[in-house]
């Protein structure tokens, strides 16, 4: 085996690579969730900022088509949504096995064999685009279904349905003069 200043001599110096890819791993699998954090924040954002711009044009124009229109991209937006929460969960899952490994006993005895032979690192990689599409389709919609996935977008589908019977309730008053 070779490093940067030449072959690694003992198991000492193979452990503290394969120790430093670990922890490394560890840091980009959290990294990566809090990007993705930002992601769906932002796009939940453009859900809101849509739907509301969406409503107050419905009303001023006065157009209750436009409530109804309003749900084809607050769907693609869920849809975006969950697929970056599918992405999000490969690297909390990752996250979570190396620190339930760094916390157990086999990490100890490792540390003690200066070994790391029950622990396989570097693994983000290998662990996008494995599945067969149907396998993935259904984990992207497991995804959409969360609670707090579905707490974002379900009122604001209420809130542009209810918009859309109140414009068009309000349309003939509007033309009466009321």
């Amino acid at each position: 085996m070779i490093d940067d200043n030449g072959p690694l001599h003992n198991n000492r110096d193979f452990f503290a690579l394969k120790h430093a890819i670990v922890m490394e791993e560890w840091k980009v699998a959290n990294t990566n969730i809090g990007r993705l954090d930002s992601v769906v924040f932002t796009i939940r954002g453009w859900a809101i900022t849509t739907t509301t711009a969406a409503v107050a044009y419905a009303y001023t124009k006065p157009d209750p088509r436009v409530c109804m229109l309003i749900l084809i991209p607050l769907l693609f937006l869920w849809l975006i949504d969950a697929l970056f929460k599918t992405f999000q969960r490969v690297f909390i899952d990752r996250s979570k096995e190396i620190e339930v490994y760094l916390a157990s006993d086999s990490f100890e005895q490792d540390f003690q064999d200066e070994r790391m032979s029950r622990f396989v690192s570097p693994e983000l990689s290998i662990r996008f685009g494995q599945n067969s599409s149907g396998e993935r389709l259904r984990k992207v919609i497991e995804q959409a279904f969360l609670r707090n996935v579905v707490f974002t977008y379900v009122p604001l589908i209420i809130f542009a349905m209810i918009a859309y019977g109140a414009v068009k309730i309000s349309q003939p008053l509007r033309g009466s003069g009321l």
